[in-house]
């Protein structure tokens, strides 16, 4: 799905109708313009029990802390995801602050990239 262009609503729907799909392992909306409401949905469709996932991108979004608090509050209950790529959005301290919750909580996660965000000293001592 990388780079396109879908409108708020379609994309939530979209990740609504997902929720329970035990066969996806890979999913790229990089430069899709996702936004905080539309990673709140995301956020459910990872956290669901049957959610298979592995390797996530979303990459060079618009997803701020308050975005990100829904996405990790997602992967804090997913067992499968090895790979995150959350580069190019606007992660703060605050996102940082749930990412380390989400690191401590579960042992998945192989790779991991924050490039190129909004991270300060503050956030990045919550993952330290």
């Amino acid at each position: 799905m990388r780079q396109n262009k879908i409108k708020t609503g379609a994309y939530c729907n979209f990740w609504n109708r997902l929720v329970g799909n035990a066969s996806l392992r890979k999913i790229d909306v990089s430069k899709t313009e996702l936004n905080d409401k539309i990673v709140d949905c995301l956020g459910k469709f990872i956290a669901h029990e049957n959610c298979g996932l592995i390797d996530l991108d979303v990459s060079r979004n618009n997803i701020s802390d308050l975005g990100s608090k829904s996405l990790f509050l997602g992967v804090i209950v997913n067992k499968t995801l090895e790979k995150l790529n959350i580069e190019y959005n606007f992660l703060r301290s605050e996102g940082c602050r749930f990412l380390s919750v989400y690191l401590n909580t579960n042992k998945s996660m192989t790779w991991l990239n924050l490039a190129n965000n909004k991270i300060s000293n503050e956030g990045i001592g919550y993952l330290a």
